[in-house]
């Protein structure tokens, strides 16, 4: 049998389990049913959606779905996946730009504020 170099996290992690320390949390089986149920559940496709779009933006969809590899509904599936689930990277990020905005428009307006009215801002 080959040895292999592992470095110290790896030792560990072999160590603990050779010594009993991990158990299993389940069996195999009624894992993969538990998680199987939950991808079904997931991926499952129930609803119908028509919508109009520009010839240029569907032939750009297509054009991306095919670099990718994937039919071009799917592709929009996942896009509003995505979006509606908040990972689509550039709309956190908005956000997050949103928020420090709103936080530094706030600060400012309280700057603005007279004095009596900004010693009552405060209560």
């Amino acid at each position: 049998m080959k040895k292999y170099k592992l470095d110290k996290e790896e030792q560990e992690i072999l160590d603990a389990i050779e010594n009993g320390a991990w158990e299993e949390v389940g069996s195999k089986k009624e894992n993969f049913e538990q998680y199987a149920k939950i991808a079904r559940d997931t991926l499952r496709k129930d609803q119908r959606m028509n919508i109009r779009i520009s010839k240029v933006d569907l032939n750009s969809i297509k054009a991306k779905a095919a670099e990718e590899g994937v039919p071009y509904q799917t592709l929009v599936t996942s896009i509003i996946h995505k979006y509606v689930s908040g990972s689509f990277g550039f709309i956190q990020q908005k956000t997050e730009i949103q928020n420090h905005i709103n936080v530094f428009n706030l600060s400012e307006a309280k700057d603005d504020l007279s004095p009596s009215l900004r010693s009552h801002s405060r209560m």
